[in-house]
């Protein structure tokens, strides 16, 4: 379950089912294990300032609250898979192009990443159309035999 998007002025609450292959689900199940069931699935430590000193301490875990929470982690991630470029949207707009490439229904991906159908059909289009050509590619009824024999169909008279 993957909570809904922040964004907006609408209050949106609830999460959003997706499904993940049994190769994610293997590596979490050591994170998992012995963890409530509704536990957020990525959090952070938090901290928080010994009075009177200027010392913080771990107080506990939680999810992250903010976009720059992510900074010093990403830059971590970006390092060890060798991608000095790569910015965390990169995640969510290549799932977006890989489901739309699976030839997934656009209202399917766009549930999935908490967006709009119009929103996927501005910004994606071309991979729509490409997505649309090799689904009419595969539709296509091959007209000779495969001895490559042309076969003469029945005239109508």
């Amino acid at each position: 379950m993957v909570p809904v998007s922040r964004k907006g002025r609408d209050g949106k609450t609830g999460s959003v089912p997706v499904p993940i292959g049994m190769d994610v689900l293997e590596t979490l199940v050591p994170v998992l294990t012995g963890r409530a069931k509704d536990a957020l699935l990525l959090e952070r430590w938090r901290y928080m300032q010994v009075a009177g000193t200027i010392r913080w301490q771990r107080s506990g875990r939680g999810p992250w609250l903010s976009a720059s929470e992510l900074t010093r982690p990403w830059q971590a991630i970006r390092t060890r898979a060798n991608l000095p470029d790569a910015i965390p949207y990169a995640l969510r707009h290549s799932s977006i192009v890989r489901g739309i490439r699976a030839n997934l229904p656009i209202r399917l991906v766009a549930a999935l990443h908490d967006t709009s159908v119009q929103m996927i059909e501005r910004h994606y289009s071309r991979w729509i159309a490409d997505g649309l050509n090799e689904l009419a590619v595969r539709a296509i009824v091959p007209l000779l035999a495969d001895d490559d024999r042309i076969i003469q169909l029945a005239c109508a008279r």
